[in-house]
């Protein structure tokens, strides 16, 4: 989970610092044992390390908008890293008249060439602008003259009147760092809340009051909170798979304006309760208006419909209603841009206007309904300690039938009745209640399984042939049923081409339709005759539930987040036949992870001439953290090896 750590300006209690001789070490100067680094010794497989970083962030006392200088000093080690010294500036412009400015860019590269230091400066004709849309500009240049073993330094200096977003410093990127520092001043009359993000400790965590340091031209006079955080020995962020977005775990410093008090005295509040938000909320034209719609549901919805008595009936029959005559264009937009009427006439439009309209026919049929704000699993965790409006960027429902409840988003029509899309997979959300305040709710955790049975006969004529059934449900159901579905005859072929020495004929899929909440399958398998001498050797696995191990890092900060609990259950029977014998059979396996949070199950035994081997692999939960990563790597790798090197071996007598 995301860690989140208020520091407050006015204890100035004990903290870390480094000693005067640490700091000579850190600094933005070259050295020549800078140049003669060959490798990171405490990360071997980094391209680039950075040497050591500094931000500065404070209210210009003349212009009176928010400066931040910066410097840069980074190692490159191969030409791998070469991609490091590519850098990018983003500005920001809300109109010509507010908008982020940048100057005194200076880069050099530095190499070591016969002994002697040489540098290669940036000729300011290197560097443009990237116009990324009428907001948004990026200002780049590469350093030049780029060697495996240089070192580069740049700084620059970007001025925003943007005092609502003050100036946030990453100390983690995909590339270690041996020393990164960010100071700032802040002038008390704006206050903020500060988190440090990622859960990694400060070296350095320093706070003062300066007083008088920034003077209004009406005689009004502010104090300043100075501060100055540093972290050491910062090791790169690596994604891997099953995770949220890497900037839940990124360690970094993030503000939020809480408010602003003027020299005149007027104040104002950014910071508002979950009452003041409801309240807003309800009143927005996009959210509480589009809500709040009058619809002439008698006038839309077939009498089928209307006429179901049986309340859940009823809601199921509506959200297939909606998936069936109602597409998503792939757009969110929870606060801009949502229109039911644009949605009634279109038959198209954003996911927000799809799940009101959900909601409003549920509502209008007589089933006691709540929306809900959520992020996505990309978008990041939404902070509960105040509210952010700008951190939700979805919109689901939730139906209360016959006491219970149920989570519904009908963009997908694959998806069944009770099924949040994987993106909305993010642990929580904000329900809103306009009458009585709204809300946290979990999302629920709901358990998938994949179950697969074979059964093959070795003929006296060395044939072998069976059948095999699977069946799947959950998530692992709806990624099936999207392949299936969209391209039968794609889906057979993929089957075969994974199984290059089985033939697979009379393959069927019972499930009844694409929103089952289910998805089953069976076929016919016969396998080449691989006879070597008087042996036969069989692979038991007709599939790999994992090809490789997802889990490759020496160490994992974050934590494994599946998002649903799983189990993989795979059964194998062959009768053998008289002139047969059993040579060999796979061994038995059983590793558990600790407190029992998961395992991996294998055993085969022979009874009267067949061979039963059963294969279980259980994830007890959606969510590990990241003390597990040594267990879970260790048990998917023995998951792997027990796929690829099982085998029976018969002997012919």
């Amino acid at each position: 989970m995301k860690k989140f750590y208020t520091i407050t300006f006015f204890l100035i209690g004990s903290f870390l610092s480094f000693s005067q001789t640490e700091n000579n070490k850190a600094n933005f100067q070259v050295s020549l044992s800078d140049l003669e680094m060959k490798n990171f010794e405490k990360d071997t497989t980094a391209n680039a390390v950075v040497l050591y970083e500094y931000g500065n962030s404070f209210v210009n006392p003349h212009s009176f908008k928010l400066q931040t200088e910066e410097k840069h000093k980074i190692k490159i080690l191969n030409k791998a890293g070469f991609k490091n010294a590519k850098i990018s500036i983003h500005l920001y412009k809300k109109d010509n008249f507010n908008t982020e400015t940048y100057k005194d860019i200076n880069a050099t590269t530095y190499n070591l060439e016969n002994g002697k230091i040489t540098t290669t400066n940036l000729d300011k004709k290197d560097i443009y602008k990237e116009e990324i849309d009428e907001n948004n500009t990026l200002i780049k240049f590469t350093l030049p003259n780029l060697k495996e073993g240089s070192v580069i330094t740049y700084s620059f200096t970007k001025t925003s009147p943007f005092m609502f977003n003050f100036y946030p410093w990453n100390f983690q990127s995909d590339i270690p760092k041996l020393y990164s520092e960010y100071n700032t001043s802040i002038p008390a009359n704006w206050k903020y809340h500060i988190k440090l993000v990622g859960g990694k400790k400060l070296s350095t965590n320093e706070n003062s009051v300066k007083k008088d340091c920034l003077r209004a031209g009406n005689g009004g006079v502010s104090s300043c909170f100075v501060s100055k955080y540093t972290m050491e020995n910062i090791p790169a962020f690596i994604e891997e798979d099953y995770m949220t977005t890497k900037y839940n775990y990124l360690a970094r410093i993030e503000y939020e304006l809480e408010s602003f008090a003027a020299f005149d005295g007027y104040r104002h509040d950014y910071t508002k309760s979950w009452k003041d938000v409801d309240k807003e909320l309800k009143s927005k034209k996009t959210i509480g208006k589009q809500i709040s719609k009058s619809i002439k549901v008698n006038e839309i919805l077939p009498l089928n419909i209307q006429n179901e008595s049986d309340l859940l009936k009823k809601a199921q029959a509506i959200y297939s209603y909606m998936q069936n005559n109602y597409t998503w264009n792939g757009e969110f937009r929870v606060f801009n841009d949502v229109s039911i009427k644009d949605l009634l006439k279109k038959r198209s439009g954003n996911a927000t206007a799809i799940n009101i309209l959900l909601k409003i026919f549920l509502e209008e049929s007589g089933i006691n309904t709540q929306p809900i704000l959520l992020s996505t699993r990309n978008n990041g965790f939404a902070s509960k300690t105040i509210p952010v409006i700008s951190e939700f960027n979805y919109f689901i429902v939730q139906a209360s039938i016959n006491n219970k409840t149920y989570l519904l988003d009908a963009t997908d029509d694959y998806l069944t009745f009770g099924q949040l899309p994987y993106r909305c997979l993010n642990h929580y959300a904000r329900l809103l209640d306009f009458e009585n305040g709204s809300k946290w709710i979990d999302i629920p955790l709901n358990q998938s399984n994949i179950q697969y049975a074979v059964v093959l006969n070795l003929t006296n004529t060395d044939s072998i042939k069976g059948k095999a059934k699977s069946r799947r449900t959950g998530y692992h159901a709806l990624k099936s049923r999207k392949s299936y579905f969209k391209n039968e005859d794609a889906y057979i072929e993929d089957i075969q081409n994974n199984f290059p020495y089985i033939e697979i004929t009379n393959h069927k899929v019972t499930s009844k339709n694409k929103n089952s909440d289910n998805f089953i399958e069976e076929f016919d398998l016969e396998y080449e005759n691989n006879l070597t001498s008087q042996n036969l050797y069989i692979n038991p696995f007709i599939i790999n539930f994992f090809d490789k191990n997802p889990f490759k890092l020496q160490e994992r900060t974050y934590p494994i987040d599946f998002g649903y609990k799983s189990t993989f259950f795979y059964s194998f029977k062959i009768n053998i036949p008289d002139n047969y014998e059993l040579i060999e059979k796979p061994k038995n396996t059983n590793l558990i992870l600790p407190n029992k949070e998961g395992q991996v199950l294998m055993s085969s035994v022979l009874l009267n001439n067949t061979l039963n081997i059963t294969f279980k692999l259980n994830f007890n939960q959606a969510l590990y953290p990241p003390e597990y990563y040594p267990y879970l790597k260790k048990l998917m790798s023995k998951v792997v090896e027990i796929q690829t090197n099982s085998f029976v071996v018969l002997r012919k007598k």
